[in-house]
């Protein structure tokens, strides 16, 4: 069949995996045929909306994952992947800490970013130069020897360290503390590390109310909960609310 019907199949038995389910129960959760799980499995069926729906609410996963066009199972990321070239990895990690994105969407906007983008083009392009298939192919240009290479890599190195210091120093310093006497800076930071500390205290609260939500839903026997609980937490969202 097609690449979509392909792509959906091997995500819809992953999922049906992940939960622990055999071809028979699954097509009793759904309302079909245990010969329709098999075919959708295979690829030799393409899912309608109607099933789409069935498989989506079921696993309570975005469309995006469901059919295999993303890696991500989280709505908000589920066309980031293939915009930004984010890894799975990375946008988790920026959705856990927003300090990080700040400091990304600081150093893409800083003055110096476009000096550090051409060292890294000019590294990059270098391949293209050498490659006979490429329609960037110079027979007269030579591979960069491992010293040119380490040069360049120190340029870079060098570029990236002076953008990450002044966004630091803008940030943490100048911005927070300017024009402010000593003590007031020892109040300020101690201001900060008490937020810091409220703030974790709210956090583990929140978890814990929600873990033990969780948990009531459990007890009660709500078995399609059990199975959305155990596909996200397989796929790394331990914080699944519904």
């Amino acid at each position: 069949m097609g690449y979509a019907t392909d792509n959906f199949g091997m995500r819809f038995k992953y999922l049906r995996e992940l939960a622990g389910l055999n071809q028979a129960e699954m097509a009793k959760y759904l309302g079909v045929s245990r010969g329709a799980i098999s075919y959708y499995e295979n690829g030799e069926r393409t899912p309608d909306i109607e099933f789409l729906e069935k498989v989506q609410n079921f696993f309570d996963l975005p469309y995006e994952y469901v059919l295999g066009r993303t890696e991500n199972a989280k709505e908000e990321f589920a066309f980031c992947e293939e915009a930004f070239g984010l890894s799975d990895t990375a946008l988790n990690t920026m959705d856990a800490n927003n300090m990080i994105g700040h400091i990304i969407s600081s150093f893409l906007e800083h003055d110096s970013f476009n000096h550090f983008y051409g060292l890294l083009e000019r590294l990059d392009m270098e391949k293209y130069y050498i490659a006979p298939n490429s329609v960037l192919y110079d027979p007269a240009k030579k591979p960069l020897t491992r010293s040119e290479i380490e040069y360049i890599s120190f340029l870079i190195s060098n570029s990236l360290q002076s953008i990450i210091a002044d966004i630091l120093d803008k940030e943490y310093h100048s911005e927070l503390f300017a024009n402010l006497r000593p003590e007031d800076i020892e109040k300020k930071l101690s201001d900060i590390e008490n937020a810091f500390i409220e703030l974790d205290i709210q956090e583990k609260e929140k978890e814990a109310a929600l873990e033990k939500t969780m948990e009531e839903f459990h007890e009660s026997g709500n078995v399609k909960f059990s199975i959305r609980k155990k596909v996200h937490a397989a796929l790394g969202n331990f914080n699944y609310p519904k």
